[in-house]
């Protein structure tokens, strides 16, 4: 009963029923358990029966048994097992002297291992089935991979753990800060990919963006609001604008900023990057302003049409041809507009002939 017991922890059965139904199909295990594996022929028995005509003997005949233990013989046997072990820890002492004996040991490593696999597996059966991962038994929630109550039992813990780590002091409740902000970071990044896909802001996630930008109006001008307040609380406290630790040298930012903007404004690094970037955009048929697919143009339809709006060709006022409009100086009537000279000249011909009085300059009149 010990080894079948042994052999159901080892082949990792579920239940006494499974184990049973294992030694049943598999003599070999169950002669290795130190059971028959070939069934025994019981004897005889002879039972008095009673009936109308009064009692009679009636003889059983015999009958091939198995020699697998039921289930009740199991339950008796761990009700010895556990009183032992809890009468006189028998259990307990028999494990230390094996080891004491020189067994070989369990390696830690080696069973943290194989913990992870079993658990992988696990959780991957009973994500396909459409269960809790942690408990097995209820269906999970909708979108989730754990059922209600495990769900409100990690938040408990979570926010009992994260209260604990905040009253000692600890950044993220006494989490790795490194990998929560590496989390963070990635979380963020899905989000601002998934709403610029949706046509979405970024920021808020509700209205779409102004043209040329990712996001919208009202996120926008909060954002600058909140940066101009910055900037002047920042100023008026003399600290950096940037950072907001001490300034350097009475400037508006700290050492380590005003070096950051120096090499930042640097046109030879900043254009030697440049190219390298376009170079290389270029070489991979992408957009070389936002990097998105070109199809071996240099830039992608927004973009081309972005620089285009704001290139001179679009800007200022348009070159129009050069044109001319003639006033009496003393009454200021526009006697028309005239798109050269000649019309120009030919005009005033007509005016001054319609009028001989003006041609000998006694009124002066254009």
């Amino acid at each position: 009963m010990w080894r079948a017991l042994i052999a159901g922890v080892v082949f990792q059965h579920a239940s006494i029923q499974s184990l049973l139904r294992e030694l049943g199909r598999n003599p070999a295990l169950l002669e290795i358990c130190g059971f028959d594996p070939l069934p025994f022929q019981s004897t005889p028995v002879t039972e008095l029966r009673k009936g109308t005509e009064g009692a009679s003997a009636v003889t059983r005949p015999a009958q091939l048994r198995s020699t697998v233990p039921s289930h009740w013989n199991f339950s008796r046997f761990l009700t010895c097992v556990v009183r032992l072990e809890k009468d006189r820890g028998l259990v307990s002492a028999m494990v230390e002297s094996l080891r004491e004996a020189g067994l070989p040991k369990r390696d830690p490593a080696k069973a943290r291992a194989y913990e992870r696999e079993h658990d992988r597996r696990q959780a991957v059966a009973r994500r396909a089935a459409g269960i809790c991962v942690p408990c097995g038994k209820a269906p999970a929630a909708p979108g989730r991979t754990a059922c209600e109550p495990c769900l409100k039992k990690r938040r408990a813990a979570d926010r009992a753990r994260y209260a604990a780590g905040k009253a000692a002091g600890l950044k993220y409740g006494g989490a790795d800060a490194e990998a929560k902000r590496r989390a963070g970071r990635a979380k963020s990044r899905r989000r601002q990919k998934e709403r610029i896909e949706a046509g979405l802001c970024i920021r808020c996630g509700r209205q779409p963006p102004v043209e040329g930008g990712t996001t919208c109006t009202p996120c926008r001008a909060k954002r600058q609001q909140a940066e101009k307040r910055q900037y002047a609380e920042r100023r008026a406290a003399g600290c950096c604008t940037r950072c907001g630790g001490s300034i350097y040298d009475g400037l508006s930012r700290c050492r380590p900023c005003a070096f950051v903007d120096d090499a930042s404004h640097n046109p030879e690094r900043k254009n030697e990057q440049s190219r390298r970037r376009y170079r290389i955009r270029r070489e991979l048929s992408l957009c070389t302003s936002c990097g998105a697919p070109s199809r071996g143009a240099s830039r992608c339809a927004p973009c081309a049409e972005r620089s285009y709006h704001s290139s001179g060709h679009f800007r200022g006022m348009p070159a129009w041809p050069p044109s001319y409009a003639v006033f009496l100086r003393d009454t200021d009537v526009c006697l028309g507009s005239f798109e050269d000279e000649m019309e120009v000249a030919c005009k005033i011909w007509r005016h001054l002939t319609a009028n001989p009085a003006t041609f000998d300059g006694s009124s002066g009149d254009t």
